[in-house]
C-alpha cells in the first residue's frame, strides 16, 4: 500500500512570497488530483519553536516528509519541475501566468513559469469576503468590527467559518489562502 503524502510548508505571516508559495502548492496539488489536506501550513510567527525542530533554513520552505525520501525546497515554489520532482511526479505540466496548466515545452524555472491560483473562493459569503479582505490587510478583530459595524464576536465567527471552508488551521493561514485565491 502506498504511503500517504505528508507535506509541511513553513511560512512567515502574510509575506507576499508566503502567499505565492501557498497558492502555487495548492494549485499543483489540485492539478495532480492530490488532497490539499496532506499539507500542513506552519506560520513561524505563530509557532516559532518549530523552526529549529524542522531545521528551517529559509522561508517559504516546503518539506515532503512522506513517502521517503525526505525532500526540502526553499523559495516561492515557482520552479514547478522541482516541486513535481520532490513530490515524485513527472514534470509533464507547466504553468502559465494565468494559472492554466499547459504541456511542458521547456522548464527553465524562470519568472515566466508562474502559477496563479484560480478563483476558488466563490463559496464564501459576501460578509466573509469583506472580513477576509480586512484581515488580509492586517486589521485586528476589533478594527474589522468597527469598519463593518459588527461585534468582535461576530468577526471571530466569520473568521472561524472561513477557516473551516478553506481548511485553514489558523487565521494567518486563512488570510494567506484567501489572498492567494482572491481575484485581482
Amino acid at each position: 500500500m502506498a504511503q500517504k503524502l505528508v507535506l509541511k510548508l513553513f511560512i512567515v505571516g502574510g509575506r507576499p512570497e508566503s502567499a505565492l508559495a501557498v497558492g502555487r502548492l495548492l494549485q499543483i496539488l489540485q492539478d495532480l488530483g492530490l488532497n490539499a489536506g496532506s499539507v500542513r501550513i506552519v506560520d513561524l510567527q505563530q509557532e516559532p519553536q518549530l523552526a529549529k525542530e524542522a531545521q528551517v533554513v529559509g522561508v517559504p520552505m516546503l518539506v515532503k516528509e512522506s513517502p521517503p525520501p525526505r525532500k526540502v525546497i526553499v523559495g516561492d515554489l515557482s520552479n514547478t519541475s522541482v516541486v513535481l520532482d520532490a513530490l515524485g511526479r513527472p514534470s509533464e505540466t507547466s504553468y502559465t501566468s494565468s494559472g492554466a496548466a499547459t504541456p511542458r515545452e521547456a522548464d527553465r524555472g524562470d519568472s515566466k513559469t508562474v502559477l496563479r491560483p484560480r478563483d476558488q473562493i466563490g463559496h464564501l459569503t459576501a460578509r466573509e469576503v469583506e472580513v477576509m479582505a480586512l484581515l488580509g490587510n492586517g486589521d485586528s478583530n476589533r478594527q474589522i468590527g468597527e469598519v463593518l459595524g459588527i461585534t468582535v464576536d461576530t468577526v471571530k465567527k466569520h473568521i472561524g467559518h472561513v477557516m473551516k471552508k478553506l481548511g485553514a488551521h489558523s487565521r494567518t493561514e486563512a488570510a494567506i489562502i484567501y489572498r492567494s485565491r482572491a481575484p485581482e
